[in-house]
């Protein structure tokens, strides 16, 4: 996986083998999960599948949640009160009831009482989040014309606020003191309000089309914004497309850095494509769920695909190809970020809930593109960094340090080792 640092460091961090995940449980669940919400020890992950094509057809569509215990995957709750899975899921005040978006609701997490229901005036809930004193809640719609983001009265259902400047909801966060929000619109922009006060939000910034198309991007990739996250402190704001996720400073709209695949594939329909992206609570860490696809005239292949990197530093701390079935369609931190709640998808298997233990941080060697010249792997890296291990010259004047697995004791034979190891395709 690469990172391009664009104004932090400058630098181009280095690329990680994939890993297989360290799984502390596993759970099957009855449907696939496709939105997670981690905290206080609990998971909560909306679960269900649409219905068949036709009306009325032979399998009609069926929704719900299912709550865990975050240490031991034990199941705390279970239901299905829905025609077809939710669209989003969020802990409501002491993690004892859910919002759902899509439908839009609150039930009670100890026996599934529905306890409100908010009615927008068009479009389905696409978003959903909680205020920050849990009094007031953020529905966004999808209706293609304004207003599609709405605050209502979590007591009494009561519509209190309308975002005149958002026509729809594609993505929404909430900052964690509810203090700011985002969302993503049909034109691809991406709005940022102060919302302390949620009866009466203040535009703040707005970033047009954050993660543009890129001429090498897989056709599918796109640029339009599915995903998005706030670092804890609400400074920066993680724009995620299926391609790419750039990070932006809020108070400048600068920015910062760029998470994207370092991948080469053998055509434009394959690639690595990103569907959901979190942030850790201590704001260190960057985690993306998603899928590869390779694919030809005679072969079609895809799995699951998981990456963490290091936000300081750029670097990637995990990446995970095996294990993830079909997909990774949601991905969320544990309270103290060592943990990530992955959810899965299948054509034919049973999906499943998984907890990675992300651990200590690994040492990741330097980019295998030693000479700096934009092509890797080639040999000519090999030849600069034996050149310059030696004393010589560097082919472009711009190579990297000797110090290729950092581990601080340079120049020594266990940096040939490992520049020739992962020159093949091995680990660090």
């Amino acid at each position: 996986m690469r990172v391009t640092s664009l104004i932090v460091l400058g630098v181009t961090a280095a690329a990680a083998s994939a890993q297989q995940p360290a799984t502390l449980w596993n759970r099957t669940l009855v449907h696939a999960g496709n939105a997670i919400d981690a905290r206080g020890g609990i998971v909560a992950v909306g679960i269900g599948r649409a219905p068949c094509p036709g009306f009325p057809g032979p399998c009609p569509g069926v929704g719900g949640y299912v709550v865990v215990d975050a240490a031991t995957g034990a199941t705390l709750r279970q239901a299905l009160p829905f025609g077809g899975p939710p669209n989003d899921i969020a802990l409501g005040p002491a993690d004892a009831e859910l919002l759902f978006a899509g439908p839009a609701q609150v039930r009670r997490v100890n026996d599934n009482a529905l306890l409100q229901e908010f009615i927008s005036c068009c479009g389905s809930s696409f978003e959903a989040a909680y205020s920050a004193d849990g009094s007031k809640v953020f529905i966004g719609t999808t209706p293609g014309a304004a207003p599609a983001l709405y605050v209502f009265d979590r007591a009494s259902g009561q519509q209190f606020n309308t975002f005149a400047l958002v026509d729809f909801v594609q993505a929404m966060a909430v900052s964690h003191t509810a203090s700011l929000l985002a969302a993503a619109d049909s034109q691809n922009n991406v709005l940022v309000f102060s919302v302390a006060n949620p009866l009466q939000e203040q535009f703040v910034r707005v970033f047009e089309d954050p993660n543009p198309w890129e001429e090498d991007d897989p056709y599918a990739a796109g640029s339009y914004i599915l995903g998005l996250a706030f670092t804890p402190d609400g400074t920066h704001l993680a724009t995620m497309s299926m391609a790419r996720v750039n990070l932006w400073r809020i108070a400048d709209g600068a920015l910062v850095r760029t998470f994207e695949s370092d991948e080469t594939y053998p055509n434009q329909v394959s690639g690595g494509f990103y569907t959901s992206v979190a942030i850790s609570p201590d704001g260190s860490r960057l985690a993306v769920g998603g899928y590869e696809v390779i694919q030809d005239f005679m072969e079609y292949a895809d799995h699951g695909t998981a990456t963490v990197w290091d936000v300081a530093s750029g670097r990637v701390v995990r990446h995970y190809e095996e294990g993830l079935q079909k997909r990774v369609t949601d991905v969320d931190f544990s309270d103290d970020g060592s943990v990530l709640f992955a959810a899965t998808a299948a054509e034919t298997d049973a999906p499943f809930l998984l907890a990675i233990d992300l651990g200590a941080e690994p040492i990741a060697c330097d980019t295998i593109d030693f000479n700096n010249d934009g092509l890797f792997p080639d040999n000519q890296d090999l030849v600069d960094y034996l050149s310059v291990f030696g004393g010589g010259g560097c082919s472009t004047g711009n190579c990297g340090d000797l110090d290729f697995n950092n581990d601080e004791l340079f120049p020594d034979n266990a940096d040939i080792e490992a520049i020739f190891r992962v020159f093949g395709g091995g680990p660090c």
